[in-house]
């Protein structure tokens, strides 16, 4: 039996709704179970700024820089990467709300931030981390540490892709 579905006008559907909407749309696009938790865990900190009950087109481009305001305020010593990824997340589900016409079109920028330099490796350190070792030599840690490295430079893949390869008993 079909279940009836209540239709709200886009005026009085509330950020929560609307959430769930947007959440339940990932699952159906097969998003990871870890993307749809960390589309949960920065919507609930918004909603700690802002009540889950706020009708969708009460947000506006001032909700979001207060929202901003209010990481800072309650966390002074937050970097400003942690605060662009979190509005990184919040402007995918305020863009979803926008595209329904739930909340009215507006660009959300990210906060300017300077990106510290990473220490590279040096020449020596790169030939030594890439030299092939000798099997009948070498440990079984030191030629599984070169595999790993060739297996991430080969394939781009990230540490936590190499953490969840399975042995197929191939």
């Amino acid at each position: 039996m079909r279940q009836a579905i209540q239709m709200q006008s886009s005026e009085d559907i509330t950020i929560g709704r609307a959430f769930e909407e947007f959440i339940n749309e990932k699952k159906v696009m097969k998003l990871s179970p870890a993307s749809i938790r960390c589309y949960s865990n920065n919507f609930k900190d918004f909603t700690r700024f802002i009540p889950d009950d706020t009708l969708c087109a009460d947000i506006t481009n001032k909700t979001v820089f207060q929202f901003i305001e209010f990481l800072q305020i309650r966390n002074p010593s937050i970097q400003t990467t942690s605060i662009n990824s979190a509005v990184r997340h919040l402007r995918a589900i305020l863009y979803n709300f926008m595209e329904k016409g739930y909340t009215e079109n507006f660009k959300i920028k990210l906060l300017k931030c300077e990106k510290p330099l990473k220490e590279t490796y040096t020449e020596f350190e790169l030939e030594r981390l890439l030299k092939k070792p000798d099997k009948n030599k070498c440990s079984f840690a030191d030629y599984r540490n070169w595999v790993i490295v060739c297996y991430l430079l080969g394939t781009g893949n990230r540490l936590d892709t190499l953490h969840n390869l399975k042995n197929q008993g191939y």
